[in-house]
């Protein structure tokens, strides 16, 4: 087993359920995108649909697969047309964002949790810090909190969700108005209800400028800002009781 590697590959049961791109797919895409998930966790680069940095072809997946290529090509464009995966631009190699996301922070926590017990146990550091080891010294708050090994960026679950949506403001940390928005919004709604709703934000925000109303990149805290008697707050109308791809899609009229 390499260093890196682990044992197993993460599979969270609850976001697979209830991502409404994956839910939408038809139940031989979802087995077909299952395979390319297990593919691509065993990829050199993991994340990425490749094998020795070039993209896996139709024909090529579909005998990893056990499958036509002319059923593994059709689903593959069901795949795509859903927006659950995307594709590196200068290769076309597809992969997937959740996986690389977290792969770049078990890699980070990884090196900030050897880093913390150097530090805490007063052992000399072998090499002078990069501006990637400056990078995990922001995992700590401050001194103390480094003596006593404990680490307060915790990534919060709907951040974590956020920053994994391409269509978003990216944000490299949940500041504390973040952590405070988020935290403020689940005490009202359930988790599930939020991530549908940011889903159908980033859906939204994929289209072309003025395709519907309501396409302002917002960022996370501003997304969810408190509302008032008289206005309500800008997640609250992309909740998908509220019907918006139907509601805010302009009409051909609002053009002119």
């Amino acid at each position: 087993m390499k260093k890196n590697d682990l044992p197993y590959m993460p599979f969270y049961v609850g976001d697979w359920r209830k991502c409404p791109e994956v839910r939408a797919l038809s139940l031989s895409a979802r087995a077909l995108w299952f395979e390319m998930l297990c593919l691509m966790w065993e990829s050199g680069r993991r994340g990425y649909l490749e094998i020795s940095g070039k993209p896996i072809t139709n024909e090529v997946l579909a005998r990893m697969v056990g499958e036509s290529a002319d059923n593994v090509t059709i689903l593959l464009e069901e795949i795509e047309k859903n927006n659950v995966f995307s594709r590196e631009k200068n290769t076309e190699i597809i992969f997937n964002r959740r996986m690389i996301f977290d792969e770049s922070i078990r890699l980070k926590r990884s090196k900030s949790g050897t880093k913390g017990m150097k530090i805490r146990y007063n052992k000399t550091l072998n090499k002078t810090l990069t501006n990637a080891d400056n990078e995990y010294d922001n995992e700590y708050d401050n001194d103390n909190a480094i003596n006593s090994g404990k680490l307060i960026n915790s990534i919060p679950p709907l951040f974590e969700f956020w920053i994994s949506l391409e269509n978003l403001t990216q944000h490299k940390t949940a500041t504390e108005s973040m952590r405070a928005a988020e935290a403020r919004v689940l005490k009202e709604y359930p988790i599930e209800n939020i991530k549908a709703c940011i889903s159908i934000y980033n859906q939204i925000m994929g289209n072309k400028p003025d395709t519907y109303l309501g396409q302002y990149p917002h960022t996370f805290d501003d997304f969810f800002r408190k509302g008032s008697p008289q206005k309500v707050s800008p997640f609250q109308k992309f909740l998908p009781e509220n019907k918006p791809l139907e509601r805010l899609k302009r009409k051909e009229s609002e053009y002119i």
